[in-house]
Order: structure tokens, then sequence, then C-alpha cells
């Protein structure tokens, strides 16, 4: 007969009592202190906001997004542009007018002919805003105040 694990116990505490162990086996490990406090949030979470925050998960989830928008830019570039604009933009082909069909190949044209440099079809604020965290980690400039060089960190809800 198989002798019971500490698994089979800790599934039957109360919230308070699984955030304190969960505590208490953090410290156990190079005694390092997370109040239970934190625990006890992290378990309370609804498991769709859980698993949102979940790095693998969302990997898993923006794969065919990234995979389709590829094959969609690399088929034919043109069409796409048109398409993220007409998405961006609030377009739909329903309600389509000659003046957006016009709108929409002048902008084609402007972005076909600018240099590669210059082909982006985000903005500079959203494409500046990801080389900042990704060099500079997930944290911004508080307020902008000149005076005040202090860090306001984003919570993940973790």
């Amino acid at each position: 007969m198989a002798t019971k694990k500490f698994y089979d116990e800790f599934a039957r505490k109360s919230l308070k009592d699984m955030a304190s162990s969960i505590s208490d086996m953090t410290y156990a490990y190079n005694d390092t202190v997370v109040p239970k406090e934190h625990y006890v949030k992290a378990l309370s979470q609804e498991l769709e906001d859980m698993l949102a925050n979940d790095m693998n998960i969302e990997i898993n989830l923006l794969e065919p997004y990234l995979k389709i928008l590829t094959n969609l830019q690399k088929e034919n570039p043109k069409y796409f542009f048109k398409a993220m604009l007409m998405l961006e933009k609030g377009i739909k082909l329903t309600s389509i007018q000659t003046i957006d069909i016009d709108a929409l190949e002048y902008c084609w044209n402007s972005y076909d002919s600018s240099k590669p440099k210059d082909k982006k079809i985000l903005n500079d604020n959203i494409l500046d805003s990801f080389d900042d965290i990704k060099k500079n980690g997930l944290c911004r400039s508080s307020i902008d105040d000149d005076d005040d060089d202090s860090k306001t960190y984003i919570d993940r809800g973790n």
C-alpha cells in the first residue's frame, strides 16, 4: 500500500493553512521570506486570471495567431497591411465606402514606398514601449516629472 504524501493532506487544508504551508516551504528554501498573505491572494485568484498570467499558456495561445499573421503577410503584404489598417480603424467590409478604399490604397502606397526602417505597422509609441520594457524590464518611469526618478512597477496580478 502506498504511503500518504504531503500533497494528499495539503489538498484538504483551508486556504489560510495552505498559504501558511507554502510560506513555510518557501522559507525553507534559502531562508526566503514571503508573507502568507501573498499566497492567500494568489490562491484566491480566479482560475482564468491565474492562467492568463502563465507565460507558457500565453505563448501557446499566441502561437497560432503569429503563424497565421506571418503567413498572411508573406502571402500578400498589401492586403495584410490594408486588413490591419481596417481593423485598427474599425472599418467593416459591409460598410466600406469609396473614400475608405482610396485612403487604404494611399496609405499602402505610402507604406510600400517608404524606406525599410520606416516600414512599421504599429505606431512608434507602441514600438518604443516594447523596446523600453525589453531593455529595462517591466517598469516605467512615474508621471513625467523631471524631479522624480522613481519607478512604478506594473502589477501583473501575481
